[in-house]
């Protein structure tokens, strides 16, 4: 398994990735292909599932296969909180957080399974909706899977991601994390969907993971 490099550059966390399929069938179900091309990392989230905000959000940016390569097509979001489960969560610990010492590192990862990751993924229900990119210059025109399905993650996971941000400021976090404050929806209508296989035109589209 190859190398990866996770990246903190002061408000970002991220890694490059070249692995895994997402298959999805939008509202008119017609089928659509992405690839993921990076994990982002933001801490505390981004979103929130019935008004509560998770320790960590895994941001999986993808490119439509045979679309534009210059900004993402999609982002799959997944939550983990140690609040659900202090349970320690074998992914995050493969990417490297544990060994990140500032908010400006690179720590080297060996062991990082995205494919299998990505086939863990419980999308039998998830929300779907039209945003932007959570990054500056935050371009509109992406389509968020959103997954409620919160992952488990220990206290100890938890506290280093605080340690790495609690003095992140400025566009992030609001001095304690490097997420983007919570926006207000703007008249987007969020669909919902509890079918991976079959889409109902009428909800979100159906999303397969593998």
């Amino acid at each position: 398994m190859a190398h990866k490099i996770l990246n903190t550059d002061g408000h970002q966390m991220w890694m490059e990735v070249d692995e895994g399929r997402i298959w999805a069938s939008d509202r008119d179900e017609k089928p659509v292909n992405y690839r993921p091309f990076e994990l982002s990392l933001k801490s505390p989230s981004e979103h929130r599932i019935n008004g509560q905000q998770m320790d960590l959000e895994l941001q999986i940016p993808m490119y439509r296969e045979g679309g534009d390569t210059n900004k993402p097509a999609a982002v799959i979001s997944v939550f983990f909180d140690s609040a659900r489960s202090f349970y320690h969560s074998d992914f995050v610990e493969s990417m490297g957080v544990m060994d990140v010492t500032s908010r400006r590192d690179t720590t080297v990862a060996s062991n990082v399974n995205l494919a299998d990751f990505i086939n863990s993924l419980d999308v039998s229900t998830y929300y779907e909706y039209e945003g932007s990119i959570t990054e500056p210059p935050c371009t509109e025109g992406v389509t968020w899977y959103v997954i409620p399905n919160i992952k488990s993650l220990s206290m100890k996971q938890s506290n280093q991601l605080a340690r790495i941000w609690r003095e992140a400021s400025g566009f992030y976090g609001q001095g304690r994390g490097n997420n983007r404050a919570i926006q207000n929806l703007n008249a987007r209508t969020i669909f919902s969907s509890n079918n991976k296989l079959f889409p109902n035109p009428n909800a979100a589209s159906a999303l397969v993971a593998g």
